[in-house]
């Protein structure tokens, strides 16, 4: 297939750009995502490939129909915001999920999320459901949105995989699990349900809040309980990431067992 060279000013150079500093899509409805790992988990998950930008020299194998285009290193290495460019830009069709989706199992387990406002924390997060049995991550107003770069490349390719809602109303969200026998619980350092004394093994959506505040009072009444963490000496608190592979982990020791 031939590649189209794109120069620094192209309109479709900028668009990219903007949607990967903004944490957006483009115009026409696509996803960016930054080098060749990401772009093999996405084909290996299913998505389609619409679109591709490697740097002059560079060469990925990718399927037939996608359009390609060559920009030259200087223009590659502001494409995207990583400090080292990886090479290989690519633009897909973004998945799409439901909360009915996550639902859908005998015994589901969602991650919830309020208020996460650290990328890293949010993708590894997404990692950790997927690598741990979750079905689902729902998300509320205020924690990042799902086209953050660094909270994509966090997620090493999960994002495309567990099913995920964002900017969900935690009401709503509250709601819908009653409605299908979910118990919504949540994590502090105050709780008073140690994890090994919960039954993860019943359907049951985990409640994370803030990384500096926590689950504030309303994000607190809508629990049926709050669980903790056991910790010694004079830790406080865990790092959101770190809460949620303890608690998940234990969710999944349970359920495998």
């Amino acid at each position: 297939m031939d590649r189209e060279h794109l120069g620094r000013h192209h309109a479709r150079i900028k668009e990219i750009r903007r949607a990967f500093r903004d944490g957006t899509l483009t115009e026409d409805g696509l996803m960016a995502i930054e080098g060749p790992r990401m772009i093999k988990e996405a084909l290996r998950s299913g998505l389609e490939i619409i679109e591709c930008i490697q740097r002059e020299g560079e060469h990925l194998e990718l399927p037939p129909g996608v359009r390609q285009h060559i920009v030259a290193s200087g223009v590659m290495d502001g494409l995207a915001l990583t400090q080292s460019s990886q090479g290989v830009v690519a633009l897909l069709r973004p998945p799409r999920f439901s909360l009915e989706e996550m639902l859908r199992c005998e015994d589901p387990l969602v991650v919830v999320l309020c208020g996460l406002q650290d990328p890293g924390n949010v993708g590894t997060i997404i990692r950790l459901g997927e690598a741990f049995g979750a079905t689902g991550c729902v998300t509320t107003p205020r924690t990042i949105g799902p086209y953050n770069d660094k909270m994509v490349r966090a997620t090493v390719g999960s994002l495309f995989r567990l099913p995920n809602i964002w900017n969900a109303n935690l009401d709503d969200v509250r709601r819908a699990l009653e409605g299908r026998g979910v118990r919504l619980v949540g994590a502090g350092p105050d709780g008073s349900v140690p994890i090994d004394r919960y039954d993860f093994r019943a359907p049951t959506a985990i409640l994370l809040g803030n990384e500096s505040r926590g689950l504030d009072q309303a994000e607190r009444a809508a629990c049926d309980t709050i669980l903790r963490i056991a910790q010694a000496g004079q830790v406080d608190s865990l790092n959101a990431a770190t809460a949620a592979a303890v608690i998940l982990y234990e969710a999944a020791r349970q359920r495998w067992s």
